[in-house]
């Protein structure tokens, strides 16, 4: 089995508070003789993060896979996964208290 990856992510911060950071990550695979046939695709994600005041924090709300794009791969770390196989958005809250 064979598999490229490429990251290519940029991060524009306004105002030190304010990080918008942009990410997408190509995959490029040939699978074995159990399944035929290969899958190259791209996804895309995207957040949206605000740093608290006096550093209290980061406020973030994203999305994953953001044009759902429908792809076939095996991922051989169930709990860690880096692909999501659909479109999903989320929040996170990070507090870093005194």
């Amino acid at each position: 089995m064979f598999c490229e990856t490429f990251f290519l992510t940029t991060v524009l911060v306004v105002s030190g508070a304010l990080v918008a950071p942009f990410g997408a990550m190509a995959m490029g695979a040939d699978v074995d003789t159990y399944q035929d046939g290969s899958s190259d695709f791209w996804v895309f994600d995207v957040a949206l993060s605000y740093r608290l005041l006096e550093r209290y924090g980061i406020i973030s709300v994203g999305a994953t896979n953001l044009f759902d794009r429908h792809f076939q791969m095996y991922d051989q770390d169930l709990q860690n996964s880096r692909m999501q196989p659909a479109r999903m958005a989320y929040w996170q809250i990070t507090l870093a208290l005194p």
